[in-house]
């Protein structure tokens, strides 16, 4: 059918927010929370506006300077909407009824902090020596060194957001918040936590009469044996030995070291299929894939994504069309973009990717750079240059913190397991072959 020349554009959904938003003339507005009156009226009055300015956007007013209690505003809605879970009722519109996550209640004692504190300052005016006052105050307030660590990381998860998708603050800002240390037990006059202590056997006990004979024998058997719930929850039983000749029940496999095995054997396969993809995508060639796991392995050393986001990164660009020749730019501009931002490797690789085809679509928003460059130049790569122009050093940056060299390890950690579990899956292959 022909298009309608007359037809309103869309009311639609953003998607990382959860706000209405309509383009008119290429401008794209924000409505408010999708699918209220609110939002809708919001929607009619921008159009009515545009279709009496001859379909030309409304002139732009002077927005307010952003300050950090707007910036939590917005966050607590997109939030709201993230970070939720079905109840399993039904409100009276028949729709599920949902009730936030320990990741959002345990974002307000923070957020709740930095308003009292920050809330009238224009977020470019914060900083790390803001950050800073923050923690010193939590200090004072009395929480104990591992929380303060833990809310500090949550305040920097809000300016994070902000950077990314809504392109609130500059990536600057959140670069230099991270260069706040964390508090550790040597150098910090904040409290250390309470030891956990074990529980009373007669309150384990007083649970079970309120739980299914199932949880209840799981309880009992905790008790017994000091087993974790995840391990009481995996055990068979072939893994008890009930013989006459024993006067006890002896555990007969250690079910922490069956259960890492397992994983250890799942990570192996995923290793493998991603590698798998990357081998399809480079037609088959085996050489060259090993060439390109190599390449792997080196930008790994030097970030905070390990060597399988580099793959999955890579068969991603490959799949849009990026050329053999601009791959390793692309790659790089890709790692930069990612640990600027706060997003997967995957999905930054996929973003830039994109603009091959000659448009810079919803990357455009973000890098307001990108705006200008005309179709030909964007498909001969010139997102890359940009991308790296701008971004340069935030990858290694992040590696070299405290932060990083943890993350560092933890992949080195994650290698070493898949390692284990590849040698593993040989192992079961073949017994399973002798049955």
């Amino acid at each position: 059918m022909p298009r309608l020349a007359n037809r309103l554009p869309a009311y639609r959904v953003h998607k990382s927010s959860g706000q209405a938003v309509v383009t008119l003339s290429g401008r794209t507005f924000y409505l408010g929370k999708f699918n209220t009156p609110a939002s809708r009226a919001e929607y009619d009055r921008l159009c009515s506006e545009w279709v009496a300015h001859r379909r030309m956007a409304p002139p732009e007013e002077p927005t307010p300077e952003l300050t950090v209690s707007m910036l939590i505003e917005q966050f607590l809605l997109w939030a709201q909407s993230k970070y939720r879970q079905k109840t399993g009722r039904t409100l009276p519109d028949g729709q599920p009824e949902f009730e936030p996550t320990t990741t959002l209640t345990s974002m307000r004692s923070p957020l709740r902090l930095l308003r009292r504190m920050y809330g009238h300052v224009q977020v470019k005016a914060f900083d790390c020596r803001a950050l800073q006052s923050i923690q010193r105050e939590m200090i004072r307030l009395n929480w104990c060194r591992s929380n303060i660590n833990n809310q500090i990381g949550r305040i920097r998860r809000v300016f994070s957001w902000a950077c990314g998708a809504p392109g609130l603050v500059k990536p600057e800002l959140v670069f230099s918040l991270r260069k706040l240390e964390p508090l550790t037990a040597e150098s910090s006059d904040a409290r250390e936590s309470d030891p956990v202590a074990p529980i009373d056997p007669e309150i384990a006990r007083a649970v079970k009469a309120f739980v299914s004979d199932e949880v209840a024998a799981l309880i009992e058997l905790q008790l017994l044996t000091g087993m974790r719930a995840g391990e009481a929850v995996i055990m068979r039983g072939c893994d008890i030995d009930t013989s006459e000749r024993r006067r006890d029940v002896r555990i007969a496999a250690p079910i922490l070291t069956v259960a890492a095995a397992l994983k250890s054997i799942d990570a192996a396969a995923e290793v493998a299929a991603g590698e798998n993809k990357l081998k399809a995508a480079l037609g088959g060639n085996n050489a060259l894939l090993q060439a390109r796991l190599k390449i792997a392995d080196q930008l790994s050393a030097k970030s905070i994504f390990d060597n399988d986001s580099f793959v999955a990164a890579e068969v991603a660009l490959r799949n849009l069309s990026v050329s053999s020749a601009k791959i390793d730019k692309a790659l790089e501009a890709s790692r930069q973009f990612a640990a600027a931002t706060g997003t997967s490797l995957a999905e930054a690789a996929t973003q830039l990717g994109k603009t091959v085809d000659g448009t810079a679509g919803r990357l455009a928003e973000f890098i307001p750079e990108l705006q200008g460059v005309s179709a030909e130049a964007l498909r001969s790569g010139a997102a890359f240059d940009i991308v790296l122009k701008k971004f340069a050093g935030f990858d290694e940056a992040l590696a070299g913190d405290v932060f990083g060299r943890a993350r560092q390890a933890t992949n080195k950690l994650g290698d070493q397991f898949e390692r284990i579990g590849s040698v593993l899956a040989i192992v079961k292959t073949r017994v399973l072959e002798g049955v």
